[in-house]
């Protein structure tokens, strides 16, 4: 159960629908809370919001109630036992006013978070002439939250909750619709997504103050931060001073939405104390120059959204960067497979991707691995979660290389049987690439090295900006690219 001092520790202040004034005039819900939203199903429910300080309040939601008092602040919270019954419901609740929702249900809800990828419209992906005849969706509920930026927690957020139709789903994440349209396939239980993305945006932008401050990684951000905001701005007067010719100064770093918890303060920190199922998170474009760094703040990420969400076991799925022209997205990919957190899964992209482009407009694969995922690890589903991951790597007494893997389904394939499995090589310490032969054996791959064994360093598959993608398994979902040393 979540008490009082627990959930304001945590939203240091509770986020409310509607509040201009610090000292609250009627009754009011908070930003996660409205007519048409969904509850998260089998989670004791938390509402919370504002009244006037000392003024009771009665909860109703189906046939649950609760009271409460509305403290000195003005600031009430309520506890619901869990519900699985799908609705819709009436919601209640009274105070100095009364507000009545009557479309509220109970399911799945996901709070689906990154940049442009994330944030790709479906009026603008290959989805948009499907969608464009798609019929209401009663069970499918979305909520988009503008993405504002602040330099300190806000109380509230705009956007409201919306049933999915042609309209709604138009300006809605493609990725993320694709998703819930997924899961709702399969579940048959309502769904309600957010979409809280942001084209462009770092992820140190969406970290909050206690979870940016204690990177290692912090006060040289920091400096970088304070040093391009100081150069935007001379450069901007000096372009003012200059009678505005010439181009226009380019904001760079100094950019609100590429800065330090600007992004968590305006979008993330009013839905504090809200519940969902997990988080979905397509993000790494705006950081793939910093593997090290990325990886660092990602799991401070996990750790925060974990908290804002209360559930210190809560899944987080996220996206692997596909095929793109960047020398330097390889890395960038490592550091991401490399990811090891319970609870942490990542869709493997790599084969979605467009070498011209770095926003692919093929979204629905994207979301329907993520949902793979979802009904793998979160809803126990028997379905393959995803492609071939590789999991023990041995030298034979032949000096041939067995590389194990698992998620293979029914067992390793070549989606491209009429020619060898290609995107294998080996390195040696001086960093010399040397081909090798490559057969399929099952849930295994074998190879036979052009230089001994012994004199290789590591093992590389689709080790480049845009590599081909042959090794799959029999479901065709791709293996991702991956490092492994030979002699560990």
């Amino acid at each position: 159960m979540i008490d009082r001092s627990t959930l304001r520790a945590l939203t240091l202040s509770i986020a409310v629908v509607g509040t201009a004034s610090r000292v609250p005039a009627e009754t009011t819900l908070a930003s996660p809370f409205g007519e048409h939203m969904v509850l998260q199903a089998n989670a004791p429910i938390v509402l919370f919001g504002t009244d006037r300080p000392g003024t009771a309040i009665d909860i109703r939601l189906a046939d649950q109630s609760a009271e409460t008092d509305a403290d000195a602040d003005g600031r009430w919270i309520a506890e619901l036992p869990a519900m699985s019954e799908p609705g819709p419901h009436a919601l209640t609740a009274r105070g100095t006013s009364t507000i009545e929702l009557t479309d509220v249900l109970v399911g799945e809800v996901w709070w689906c978070s990154g940049q442009s990828n994330m944030a790709w419209p479906v009026e603008k992906s290959d989805m948009a002439d499907e969608v464009a005849k798609m019929d209401v969706d009663g069970g499918l509920r979305l909520r988009k939250i503008p993405p504002k930026v602040s330099g300190k927690p806000l109380d509230n957020a705009d956007g409201l909750w919306t049933v999915a139709d042609r309209e709604s789903a138009a300006e809605f994440s493609a990725v993320a619709l694709a998703f819930g349209q997924k899961l709702r396939q399969e579940l048959n239980r309502p769904v309600g997504l957010y979409d809280a993305s942001r084209g462009g945006s770092t992820i140190r932008a969406w970290l909050s103050e206690e979870a940016f401050s204690e990177s290692p990684h912090a006060e040289q951000l920091k400096t970088l931060e304070i040093n391009a905001v100081q150069q935007f701005r001379r450069r901007f007067a000096q372009w003012k001073k200059d009678g505005e010719t010439g181009q226009r100064p380019k904001a760079g770093w100094a950019v609100p939405f590429k800065r330090s918890r600007q992004l968590y303060n305006g979008v993330t920190h009013p839905f504090v104390g809200a519940r969902v199922a997990g988080v979905l998170w397509y993000q790494g474009e705006a950081d793939s120059r910093e593997p090290d760094m990325w990886s660092d703040l990602f799991t401070r990420y996990v750790r925060q959204q974990r908290k804002v969400f209360d559930d210190e076991s809560l899944p987080v799925l996220f996206v692997q960067l596909p095929g793109y022209r960047q020398k330097w997205w390889p890395a960038f990919r490592e550091a991401q497979r490399r990811i090891d957190l319970p609870g942490v899964d990542m869709a493997v992209t790599l084969d979605l991707g467009d070498k011209t482009t770095v926003h692919p407009t093929d979204k629905r694969p994207v979301g329907d691995r993520l949902a793979r995922l979802a009904l793998s690890n979160v809803y126990g589903r028997d379905v393959v979660a995803g492609g071939p991951r590789p999991t023990e790597l041995t030298v034979t007494p032949e000096g041939t290389i067995e590389i194990e893997f698992d998620r293979t389904g029914g067992g390793l394939i070549d989606r491209t049987p009429d020619s060898p499995v290609r995107g294998f090589w080996g390195f040696s310490p001086k960093g010399t690439a040397h081909r090798v032969e490559v057969a399929i054996d099952g849930d295994k791959v074998v190879l036979k090295p052009a230089l001994s064994a012994d004199r290789l360093r590591t093992i590389r598959y689709a080790h480049a900006p845009f590599p081909p993608t042959d090794l799959a398994n029999d479901r065709g979902l791709p293996a991702g690219p991956f490092e492994l040393p030979v002699h560990p």
